[in-house]
């Protein structure tokens, strides 16, 4: 059953106390370093998932789209490795608080049966990217951390030395996949700073590789 009927259909005792937010594009929607007690649903546009270390090295983990779900695994785990969540397009979202979200899954059984399939289908993703990115080269791992930054809007904070550390390579390596990229028309290095000569050139390769 699809997330969308199973909304329309959840008990009354659910229903009420659904809360309607939005998030326009760049907004943070879940930051890692504060509690998360709800469940989010998004109705409409997309939501990305990323981490950054004290170096600020930032690695894109996921894409959520129309009807996806996140913030229950920080609900279900108190223990568990909390992310990042920030709006990559104008988002409008269903937001459920811990009681009512374990209510709904005593009163609904479709909701339920939903709520795990899509915990397996995110674990199987999740491990499908992580060999994705393992099997890249250089360049592309690099190109693929400088488009994270952009859409983060840090790309004027990323050194060669984070992307050393993300890229998970050698400074010579990278010196070499960032000249690379320059004679190829992706980006332009100058006083220790990135920029992106054809965003839409990136976008497209970036989509190739994935």
């Amino acid at each position: 059953m699809r997330l969308e009927k199973i909304i329309e259909d959840a008990p009354n005792c659910v229903k009420k106390h659904f809360i309607y937010k939005e998030y326009p594009e760049g907004n943070i929607i879940i930051n890692s370093s504060e509690q998360n007690d709800s469940l989010y649903i998004l109705l409409s546009g997309s939501a990305e998932v990323y981490k950054q270390n004290f170096e600020g090295a930032i690695v894109s983990l996921y894409i959520y789209n129309d009807f996806s779900f996140f913030g229950e695994l920080e609900i279900l785990n108190d223990n568990v490795f909390k992310y990042d969540i920030i709006a990559k397009k104008h988002c409008k979202i269903l937001v459920i608080s811990k009681n009512i979200f374990y209510e709904w899954i005593k009163t609904d059984v479709n909701f339920t049966l939903f709520l795990f399939e899509q915990l397996s289908l995110k674990l199987s993703n999740s491990s499908e990217n992580v060999t994705k990115l393992a099997l890249l080269t250089v360049k592309d791992r690099t190109l693929f951390s400088i488009f994270n930054h952009y859409k983060l809007d840090k790309l004027d904070q990323l050194t060669k030395q984070i992307l050393v550390t993300e890229v998970s390579s050698s400074i010579r390596s990278v010196n070499r996949a960032i000249n690379e990229c320059i004679k190829e028309g992706f980006i332009i290095y100058t006083n220790k700073t990135f920029y992106i000569v054809s965003l839409e050139k990136l976008k497209n390769h970036i989509e190739s590789i994935f």
